[in-house]
């Protein structure tokens, strides 16, 4: 078991140590409550450590300019062992994923796959049989992940959105998009808020199999959460 921290401390305290390997953490929350820029530094302190890091941006909103700000806090981080990958279909995703037990025999100790039911919403259909598909397909996209998390010891870091997109205390403000697909794989569940206007976010530790619940307070910057 190894644990790579977030760099946000009151975050790490809360989950033990940071994200841990061989089990799949569910990051999730509003547009702007911290979940990439927490994902980014985790990313940035894994390869910091001499590990490798696979950042999947099915999301299609990396920012370079953000991950070098977030870089400065590390001293001459080797970007060379960021690899990111660009899906732009729910198609494109699971072949991503089905790369991931090669990658991980590379030196890849973390994944991150932002946000994993991006493309999903996109692809779902109102005929029930297309609905069907893409559940199965997401729910053997996790299987693969949670696999290669438990037999290569690799941390798989999970940003999902929520079922009321950007809008903070709807009553869908508190579900994950495809909760009953991706929640049963996660083990770890913690979901972000925003506080207001102010730069202060709370974390939410909703599940931990073996760490109680509870939550934290931390701040948003230009330099990422601490």
């Amino acid at each position: 078991m190894v644990f790579i921290e977030t760099l946000c401390e009151p975050i790490d305290n809360l989950l033990g140590g940071g994200v841990e390997s061989g089990i799949l953490t569910q990051i999730y929350g509003v547009a702007g409550s911290g979940k990439t820029s927490i994902a980014l530094q985790c990313a940035l302190n894994c390869i910091s450590k001499g590990w490798k890091a696979v950042y999947i941006d099915a999301d299609s909103s990396f920012s370079r300019i953000r991950f070098l700000q977030i870089s400065s806090r590390f001293k001459s981080p080797d970007l060379s062992r960021f690899l990111l990958l660009s899906p732009r279909s729910f198609a494109d995703q699971s072949d991503n994923i089905d790369l991931i037990e090669t990658l991980a025999k590379e030196g890849v100790h973390l994944i991150v796959l932002d946000s994993v039911a991006s493309l999903y919403r996109y692809s779902v259909g109102i005929e029930r049989e297309e609905n069907v598909y893409f559940n199965m397909e997401l729910c053997r996209q996790m299987a693969v992940l949670l696999h290669v998390a438990e037999h290569s010891d690799v941390a798989a870091m999970i940003l999902n959105q929520v079922r009321g997109g950007a809008i903070q205390n709807s009553h869908m403000d508190s579900v994950p998009v495809a909760d009953q697909v991706v929640d049963p794989w996660c083990r770890v569940s913690l979901r972000l808020e925003k506080l207001g206007d102010l730069p202060r976010r709370k974390a939410i530790l909703e599940r931990h199999y073996s760490r109680p619940v509870g939550s934290v307070e931390f701040s948003l910057t230009d330099l990422g959460a601490s």
